[in-house]
């Protein structure tokens, strides 16, 4: 286990052990953190190589731990590692729908799945769209649309972005594009523009209170150049929720894209359509750092001024020469895409290989655009617009594939061999992992001992400082990985003037905020300690 030492006065005795030595009364006592894992027993046989002499200055300790911890960085997480990239044919092997909440594994890529809705005969439940993420940026929340037979009008879904339970509808009136956004700063506020009695208005809804303010209103530039407020699209905002954009109803092939700018309150506008050089395909949509727009492949500034002609558009070139295009609006370099193979739904039918990319869920790395990498991770089995037993907009079936902010999970919509109803599904990455332990953590026995992790997905870094009398930090580093409750860490601790190598197997208890430990390593030998949340 991690052990203690006090700081020693000036020609204080030395003790063989600092672990198992009885606490002494000195002038300045303060709890040291030594980075390794060690037991009484096993830390007697190698005191005389692992002793050293202690700072006597608390402040000189924590600087040198601040140092530390802010060297640590998250380690980068590759999505695609262990799933299948290549671009050979696959069987779409037939299967059941899966109950409702269960974990299935697709047949062809082994991926874990879960059906997280149950919708009813004629009812939706899907994303909302590629552009608007399903979960809020620290992922304890999830909006989904649901549609029914009865109410054509789109619903807002509140689920739990962990276990993916419903926790009610959200009480948002008719909304412009059917859309709302995530806030990047407040996990708990959604943006949207009011399509109903106050159309044209940009609000923020408060989720916590069921409260809205108004942010900005774009009805009155509209109205002033003969275009209505109500209809028209509203487009994701910069993730610093800086900049937004809507585009006001259209009237005779024309329209008007209204940009806000919120801290200084300033509003532009910018013609489209026809006799214009911006035809209606594409709305106006805001930089994810907020530092201008994208018009159909223009860079603009924040007064929509040309900036640049930049491509809006990254073409993906898959390895079998397939090209797929993505929008790039996200911060994020991993994209998550759907094929639907229109035309080719025989495949369904038959256990023989469909081509490459039918019917599939691809995740892309955009990062290197020369060669993108990608893999495959599901099949959606969804017949969408060529669904014959929909008692609902065909349309809504066509799948649509969303990445969480952390990349590690991926919403897709179905209507599973047209079977009547439209559910959505959550692809659970090899990345992913429930346990958050990022922070700061703390010996159970010793609380002033600890811990610091950073972590990326399934995957973390972590350290630990002490200070000797040369002012010589003995650092202990290490990684590890999360496998359900289970962790697995190695790390390496630096004793005077060699390194010491470890590992250590935690199990993360009923309480989530206590984790057990068992080390060892060649040096302290073997050890059992918990961590504690702080």
């Amino acid at each position: 286990m991690p052990y203690t030492v006090d700081i020693k006065q000036a020609n204080a005795p030395r003790v063989a052990s600092p672990l198992c030595a009885t606490r002494r009364r000195f002038a300045i006592t303060k709890i040291l953190l030594l980075l390794s894992f060690a037991s009484c027993s096993s830390f007697a046989q190698t005191s005389e190589e692992a002793e050293t002499e202690w700072v006597e200055s608390a402040e000189l300790w924590q600087a040198h731990v601040d140092d530390i911890s802010e060297q640590l960085t998250a380690p980068v997480i590759n999505h695609c590692e262990g799933l299948v990239s290549h671009n050979d044919p696959v069987v779409v092997a037939p299967i059941s729908q899966s109950p409702y909440m269960n974990l299935y594994l697709d047949p062809a890529f082994n991926t874990r799945n879960r059906r997280i809705t149950n919708s009813q005969a004629e009812q939706v439940h899907r994303p909302m769209t590629n552009s608007a993420d399903a979960w809020n940026n620290d992922e304890s929340l999830l909006i989904l649309h649901r549609f029914d037979k009865a109410d054509p009008t789109p619903k807002f879904v509140l689920m739990d972005g962990n276990n993916y339970q419903m926790l009610g509808d959200l009480n948002i009136p008719a909304v412009a594009s059917d859309t709302v956004y995530w806030s990047q700063y407040n996990p708990l506020s959604v943006f949207y523009v009011d399509n109903h009695e106050q159309a044209g208005q940009l609000k923020r809804f408060d989720i916590a209170s069921g409260t809205q303010e108004v942010i900005a209103d774009f009805a009155p530039i509209c109205e002033a150049n003969g275009f209505p407020a109500s209809q028209g699209t509203f487009t994701k905002p910069s993730l610093n929720d800086e900049l937004f954009a809507y585009q006001c109803g259209t009237k005779d092939g024309k329209a008007l894209a209204v940009s806000y700018e919120y801290t200084s309150d300033e509003y532009h506008s910018l013609a489209m359509g026809a006799d214009t050089q911006w035809p209606l395909t594409t709305p106006l949509q805001a930089m994810p750092a907020g530092d201008g727009f994208w018009l159909q492949g223009v860079s603009l500034t924040n007064a929509l001024d040309i900036n640049s002609i930049t491509p809006q558009f990254e073409t993906v070139t898959a390895s079998n020469g397939k090209s797929i295009s993505i929008f790039d609006q996200q911060s994020s370099n991993w994209k998550a895409l759907s094929t639907m193979g229109y035309g080719e739904f025989e495949n369904f039918a038959t256990e023989q290989v469909a081509p490459t990319y039918f019917s599939e869920i691809v995740l892309v790395n955009t990062e290197n655009s020369e060669q993108s990498e990608m893999c495959r991770v599901a099949h959606h089995r969804s017949f969408g617009k060529q669904a014959s037993n929909a008692g609902y907009d065909a349309a809504l079936g066509e799948s649509v594939a969303t990445l969480s902010p952390s990349g590690s999970r991926v919403l897709f919509n179905s209507d599973w061999y047209d079977n009547g109803s439209v559910d959505t599904y959550a692809i659970e990455l090899p990345s992913f992992t429930r346990l958050q332990l990022d922070g700061e953590w703390a010996d159970k026995q010793t609380p002033s001992m600890i811990t610091r992790i950073a972590q990326a997905g399934s995957k973390f870094a972590y350290s630990r400082a002490l200070v000797s009398e040369n002012e010589t930090p003995v650092i202990t580093t290490g990684t590890g990985r999360i496998n359900g409750r289970s962790i697995h860490l190695e790390y390496t601790t630096k004793v005077s003037n060699k390194s010491v190598a470890g590992e250590c197997n935690g199990t993360v208890q009923n309480d989530i905020n206590d984790i057990a430990f068992e080390c060892n390593d060649n040096h302290f030998g073997k050890a059992t300690y918990n961590l504690v949340r702080q």
